[in-house]
């Protein structure tokens, strides 16, 4: 009997599965509390005080972009600033705010993440691995990059 095929992991997925539906990535922590009038939001020794020009941080300009990836059947998004930051990806919210360097290149503005045209198609390639740790995608590889490397695994035939 066939196993069931387990779905690539999103931000949404991630934290239902541990039930922590309240608990979003910090990217949705800060624009929820900073419209509703906290004046400062503390991350670990850095205190953050919002734009009061522009309390609505999903208007923030985002010149920088970062890109969801697959690594090991997540969805991530890895700081385009420094090597330590990496989150799970939101299919909803597609903002990056790095917890590790507070986005501090970018003046602390939110990230714009780019997520691929044909996501569908990656997961529908990726599922049929076995190996969660076969199961990656970076940006520049299509589709039929991964089937091929489904022939070359044996899966997905």
């Amino acid at each position: 009997m066939p196993l069931p095929l387990v779905p690539v992991v999103t931000a949404e997925a991630f934290y239902v599965i541990r039930g922590l539906e309240e608990f979003t990535p910090p990217a949705r922590v800060v624009a929820r509390y900073w419209p509703k009038g906290v004046q400062r939001f503390a991350i670990g020794s850095m205190l953050l005080e919002p734009d009061p020009d522009n309390p609505d941080t999903a208007e923030l300009p985002m010149p920088t972009l970062a890109y969801a990836i697959v690594d090991c059947n997540r969805w991530l998004v890895r700081c385009p600033f420094c090597p330590a930051g990496v989150q799970y990806a939101s299919t909803t919210d597609h903002r990056f705010f790095c917890v590790s360097c507070l986005n501090l290149a970018n003046d602390g503005h939110w990230v714009r993440v780019v997520w691929p045209a044909d996501r569908e198609a990656i997961e529908q390639a990726l599922v049929v691995r076995a190996n969660l740790d076969q199961r990656n995608w970076i940006l520049g590889e299509t589709v039929d990059d991964l089937l091929a490397e489904n022939v070359d695994l044996g899966v997905g035939a």
